[in-house]
């Protein structure tokens, strides 16, 4: 995708059925978005895929009721890998609800996929996602996912903000102070009263200005 990552989601499902209707309701979601959605037909393969490309994924949704390999054997083995991906179970028993504790479940969707339920799930995992350290941003045509780690700085051009990124240049209608406090201490720093930098790209500092790590010049104020 031009400027970011696409969202990489995987649906785990023996019901190839099944399968194909949440991939419509996803790509429905993710409109302006760009989402790569791949589908898996049994928890054996789901596992082979995760333990060998262990981040391949930003979410996964998983079958709880499936032939061989269950969805919960599965997301079990897929913890061993990756702690954090974000499993939502799709089950027609609401029973199974308890035993996803095991693998720290996100979510939990009934079979059929509710529309309305389904967008709540994403919109919490959307959520999730920015405070973890992502930001999504417009390039004009398309969403962008960043990670705070992709932003040099941030320069403020009156009621708009020019984020500039290791993926390019994106402009946001944003005021600075709003912004600034969505962004960890840690790593960023408002050295003038229209810029922001991220203090992982600074490779020198003169007193007056800062260099970043990609030759930018930022100024400093007195203060």
């Amino acid at each position: 995708m031009k400027g970011g990552n696409p969202v990489k989601i995987a649906i785990c499902d023996d019901n190839s059925i099944m399968r194909e209707e949440l991939r419509v309701l996803l790509e429905e979601y993710y409109k302006s978005l760009d989402v790569v959605i791949e589908q898996f037909a049994s928890g054996e393969d789901i596992c082979q895929t995760v333990s060998s490309q262990p981040d391949r994924f930003d979410c996964i949704f998983m079958d709880i009721e499936m032939s061989g390999i269950d969805g919960l054997t599965a997301a079990k083995q897929i913890r061993t890998f990756n702690k954090n991906v974000p499993v939502i179970f799709l089950t027609s028993y609401r029973e199974f609800a308890a035993d996803g504790y095991e693998v720290n479940a996100f979510r939990y969707l009934t079979k059929p996929v509710n529309e309305d339920k389904l967008i709540e799930a994403l919109d919490k995992l959307k959520a999730k996602g920015s405070s973890e350290g992502k930001v999504i941003v417009s390039d004009g045509k398309k969403e962008v996912i960043l990670s705070y780690e992709d932003i040099i700085y941030i320069k403020s051009e009156n009621v708009y903000l020019r984020l500039f990124t290791l993926k390019g240049s994106f402009l946001v209608r944003r005021k600075l102070k709003d912004q600034i406090t969505e962004l960890p201490a840690m790593y960023f720093m408002q050295v003038h009263r229209s810029y922001v930098i991220n203090l992982n790209h600074v490779s020198a500092f003169d007193g007056r200005n800062v260099t970043m790590d990609q030759g930018h010049l930022i100024p400093v104020s007195d203060k």
